[in-house]
């Protein structure tokens, strides 16, 4: 017999046993009106009352236990997805971990070529001027290579400054190449 069915039948039972009954008797006591063969009592009553009340808490009770299977059975889907969910995500933290250890000693690498080359650059500024430098060492004028690639020169007690080793040449040619 289905929940439902139990419920209803009983609750069937009770309504029509009310619908007799106009006034309920005390305990033990008896209704002139009443059929000897089919009393009523306030006791019968309870006692109806009691057994539905016991079949909807039994009802209840199955319904809730078919409710939580289900629910369980959604947690534990529900964790097999986060599961794999945190494996996933654990697979690219470690992939991630290894790319950022190499790029991480890539970024390293072309920092260390980048500073090489700008020193080589510097060194290839700084020699352009040795034409110029040479020249006036032979000729007894004091000069000077400042940091990064310039080159100071006094003469008559001045000094010019060169950011170029071309400005320094036609300088050179101008004022003390053309004074010999």
């Amino acid at each position: 017999m289905s929940v439902t069915t139990r419920a209803t039948s009983i609750s069937a039972k009770l309504a029509r046993k009310a619908a007799t009954v106009q006034k309920l008797p005390d305990p033990g006591e008896r209704r002139a009106d009443s059929d000897p063969a089919d009393p009523v009592t306030r006791l019968d009553l309870e006692a109806l009352f009691n057994k539905q009340r016991d079949c909807f808490i039994a009802d209840v009770a199955i319904l809730i236990q078919q409710s939580t299977e289900s629910l369980k059975q959604s947690v534990e889907t529900l964790g097999q997805q986060m599961m794999s969910f945190n494996t996933r995500l654990t697979k690219t933290e470690v992939v991630v971990g290894e790319n950022f250890e190499k790029i991480t000693a890539m970024e390293a690498t072309v920092a260390t070529l980048n500073s090489q080359a700008a020193l080589l650059d510097l060194a290839k500024k700084r020699a352009a001027f040795n034409p110029v430098k040479n020249s006036l060492y032979l000729k007894g004028v004091k000069f000077q290579l400042l940091h990064p690639a310039r080159l100071q020169v006094w003469l008559r007690n001045e000094s010019f400054h060169f950011d170029s080793p071309q400005k320094a040449q036609d300088f050179y040619n101008q004022c003390i190449a053309s004074t010999d």
